[in-house]
């Protein structure tokens, strides 16, 4: 599988790259992530606050954030955890139409 198969095409299309591609990706998810995979993750990071300051200065965290709202990510995206990302669906009254990953490009065209 190749690297371009695993980028959401907001990222490809962009002209600029985001910031988080220069920081541990590990820090984008929750601590307990890789753990059991069959398990929801805690929703616990170990530095929470430094990632979404990370976000907060990225030219994509509108399109990040949309990314993640519309396709239930796990992690950080847009500056904002799953739990925020709950209460965002929820007060804008959004259902998932279906869940979408990071691969592949063509389901996001």
């Amino acid at each position: 599988m190749s690297y371009e198969s695993m980028v959401p095409r907001f990222i490809l299309d962009s002209d600029v790259a985001p910031l988080c591609v220069e920081s541990d990706p590990d820090a984008f998810f929750p601590k307990d992530y890789y753990d059991d995979p069959e398990k929801s993750p805690s929703n616990s990071y170990e530095n929470e606050s430094f990632v979404k300051l990370i976000c907060e200065e990225c030219p994509l965290k509108i399109e990040c954030l949309q990314f993640a709202i519309k396709t239930q990510q796990h992690g950080i995206w847009g500056g904002t955890t799953e739990r925020d990302r709950l209460a965002i669906r929820r007060g804008r009254g959004i259902k998932l139409q279906r869940r979408l990953g990071l691969a592949p490009i063509s389901a996001n065209k």
